[in-house]
């Protein structure tokens, strides 16, 4: 069983950043210890994330195998109330009201019954391939994350444009004379167009990496984030393996590096 009560926002930002812009169907949801949490991956394993959402009422600690992040999107969608309520319940279904006792809007919906059919989750299942206080990512070695930029959320979206703009997939990433730069390449024709990004803060010798697919989609996910425009930012850790982009509290993209 689980219960818990949520800003209708916030709960729409956390399942959009699950979505990943559409790489993720479906989703493993836990409510404990004041908070909403899942870990999933994509169907290749080319990543593995980890999105938070604090400050939640949690009545019933508990799991909800969610088949469709979309439906629920949209149901959410339909509400004009500030906080919703989300119940499961026997008989492998859950109920999503307004949230208040007023009861304006209802919504029952089905609750796959097994975690191990979640797509998302079950490559996941039994395994610790990140540490989330130590930055640690356990793919084909060891991942220790240390070294980083921080970078306007707005830079990044204008990569991510510059990519769709010449239809490329390939972002390389490097640091010369203190100066964090991004070259969109197809990989096929060796076409390139280079932009240089403002950095807020920087620590250790950023490695030359290159990420693909994903690595847009993450962006894309991020657009619903709270917060005031031109100060958002987010932070990128570069290993010569993987690529980390995260806030530090609600979420934790890690995405595995081109050969």
């Amino acid at each position: 069983m689980i219960f818990f009560k949520i800003n209708t926002n916030n709960f729409v930002s956390f399942l959009h950043k699950c979505r990943l812009s559409g790489l993720v169907k479906d989703l493993v949801l836990h409510a404990k210890d004041g908070q909403i949490f899942a870990k999933f991956t994509d169907p290749n394993m080319s990543m593995v994330c980890e999105v938070y959402e604090p400050n939640v009422t949690v009545t019933e600690e508990g799991t909800l195998k969610i088949a469709s992040i979309d439906q629920i999107i949209s149901v959410i969608g339909r509400s004009q109330s500030e906080i919703i309520g989300i119940k499961a319940f026997e008989g492998n279904q859950f109920l999503i009201s307004d949230g208040k006792d007023a009861g304006t809007f209802k919504a029952t919906i089905s609750e796959i019954g097994n975690a191990e059919f979640i797509d998302s989750f079950q490559r996941l299942r039994g395994k610790e391939l990140f540490d989330k206080e130590k930055l640690h990512y356990n793919v084909l070695d060891t991942v220790k994350y240390e070294s980083y930029c921080d970078v306007p959320y707005e830079q990044l979206q204008i990569i991510v444009k510059d990519a769709k703009a010449f239809g490329f997939q390939n972002y390389m990433f490097s640091k010369k004379d203190g100066i964090l730069s991004c070259k969109i390449e197809n990989r096929a024709t060796k076409d390139s167009f280079t932009r240089k990004l403002l950095t807020i803060d920087s620590v250790g010798d950023i490695p030359r990496v290159s990420v693909g697919m994903g690595f847009q989609e993450m962006i894309a996910a991020l657009d619903k984030e709270p917060g005031e425009k031109g100060k958002r930012q987010i932070r990128l850790y570069f290993h010569k393996i993987a690529t980390l982009l995260t806030d530090n509290a609600k979420f934790f993209f890690n995405l595995n590096n081109l050969v």
